[in-house]
């Protein structure tokens, strides 16, 4: 066992002697690797990325669309997969990835690239743009729809006010001509025989005569017609009483219409109106948007130039030890 551990120990002496005699050539050859390394992240264009948190757009807390297939749509239409060939060709920038936020539906993080800031920033609002557009249509043709519901109720509010209001009041006017008509008709008839009955009780009366008989059948004439007079006026003041009264209720009903009916009734179109309007607020419909401020960093995305030159400088240090135990086990063996 001793001697398993000493033999171990004078190999790895052995190791270490080998590669402190040949350090210069590992210290050439990493340094070299190292070399190109920083060459390649030096005239490598620095790509920049820029992401952004939007809201997707709503009507009355109701999203335009699902945020996945949004997602999808973006990736489709921006061919997100080809992203590295797109940045070549599109000096401009690219959209390079999306991503759900995770737990919230509506919200979408929004990733651009470009070969500077300035031009992942301008690309990121031309993403949003995009996608504002893309929506538009639904809160115009939402918007004209209320609209016209608005007008709608508008006009009926006019018609209340002009023809309602008109027709209640020649209501009045209406019943002259129907009912209060046929009682004025009434009337006139009536009083033109309580005329008549009064003219002939008074030819009656200058019919004396001294027959006994003949005065007593003109006392049970005027009798007669006294009883009719009788009649005929209180069938008259009935029929007053009967014309007061529909004044009387048609006035009431006027009235009641006037002050209480239709501006109830107008109070509640203005009520919807006002619902409706609240429904096309900017509180109630809000298109796509910017939530925050973009995520711009001050370094580059790609190349990372300190993690590639440290990863090529321990790299090339092994590889360079590997050549050397390699070189020096063929060596021996020879």
């Amino acid at each position: 066992m001793e001697k398993n551990n000493i033999e171990k120990e004078i190999g790895m002496k052995d190791l270490f002697e080998v590669i402190w005699d040949k350090k210069l050539f590992i210290l050439i050859i990493t340094l070299f690797i190292t070399m190109i390394a920083f060459v390649y992240v030096t005239i490598k264009t620095p790509i920049y990325e820029v992401k952004s948190v939007i809201r997707i757009g709503s009507i009355n807390n109701e999203a335009f669309d699902n945020s996945k297939v949004i997602e999808k749509k973006l990736k489709l239409i921006f061919n997100v997969e080809n992203k590295n060939e797109n940045l070549i060709t599109d000096e401009l920038g690219i959209l390079s990835n999306v991503k759900l936020v995770k737990n919230v539906d509506e919200f979408i993080e929004i990733y651009t690239q470009a070969f500077t800031n300035e031009k992942a920033i301008e690309m990121n609002n031309k993403i949003i743009k995009f996608i504002q557009d893309e929506y538009s249509y639904k809160i115009k043709r939402y918007k004209n729809k209320i609209n016209l519901e608005i007008m709608n109720l508008e006009e009926k509010i006019n018609y209340i006010n002009t023809v309602e209001t008109n027709k209640i009041k020649n209501k009045l006017l209406f019943l002259d001509n129907v009912e209060l008509v046929s009682i004025e008709n009434k009337l006139k008839f009536n009083k033109e025989k309580l005329k008549e009955y009064q003219k002939n009780i008074l030819n009656i009366t200058k019919r004396r005569s001294k027959n006994d008989t003949q005065n007593m059948l003109s006392a049970m004439e005027i009798l007669n017609n006294q009883n009719l007079i009788l009649s005929l006026q209180n069938r008259i003041e009935d029929l007053n009483k009967s014309k007061q009264q529909i004044v009387n209720e048609t006035r009431n009903d006027i009235k009641s219409e006037l002050e209480y009916n239709i501006p109830k009734s107008i109070e509640k179109i203005k009520n919807q109106i006002n619902t409706h309007k609240l429904l096309i607020s900017d509180e109630n419909i809000k298109n796509t948007e910017l939530v925050g401020k973009m995520f711009v960093s001050e370094y580059a995305k790609s190349p990372k130039k300190t993690l590639i030159i440290l990863v090529s400088f321990i790299t090339a240090l092994i590889f360079s030890i590997f050549i050397l135990l390699f070189i020096n086990i063929f060596s021996k063996k020879d």
